[in-house]
């Protein structure tokens, strides 16, 4: 992620997977890409490589989800987006939850997978840093 704050500037943000296919722990595959925005939130952006990468996923998943969003991680570990979802997308104070259309999304994708959060630094950090530092749009 390229930013950080709720302030829109431009930004980018890179989504990593790795999964194993036919059981076969021994030789996991990787898929990964990357969004750019003119002008974005820190939050809209990682909602948007979120669902860019679970997207992705065809079948039924046990996910670790990483992020270094912590209002991002914050709203999935308490499951705050239930609510919401519940709620017509409107927060405690009957207003329209910010980017309640990504969340929508993003909960349809959670919805059919097992998952949980980690703000660990994983294995592809350091790898992921250093490509979202010198990818350019083709």
């Amino acid at each position: 992620l390229s930013i950080t704050a709720p302030a829109k500037r431009e930004g980018r943000a890179m989504w990593l997977i790795e999964f194993v296919r036919d059981n076969n722990p021994s030789d996991p595959i990787i898929r990964k890409g990357f969004v750019e925005f003119a002008e974005a939130t820190e939050d809209s952006i990682t909602l948007t490589a979120l669902i860019n990468a679970l997207g992705r996923l065809t079948k039924e998943c046990e996910i670790c989800i990483f992020t270094k969003a912590k209002g991002i991680l914050a709203t999935l570990d308490t499951r705050r987006f239930e609510v919401w979802q519940s709620e017509k997308w409107l927060n405690a104070s009957q207003n329209m939850v910010k980017h309640a259309e990504l969340w929508e999304i993003l909960t349809e994708f959670l919805a059919r997978h097992t998952w949980t959060t980690s703000i660990k630094t994983h294995s592809f950090g350091q790898m992921m840093e250093t490509e979202l530092r010198t990818w350019h749009r083709a």
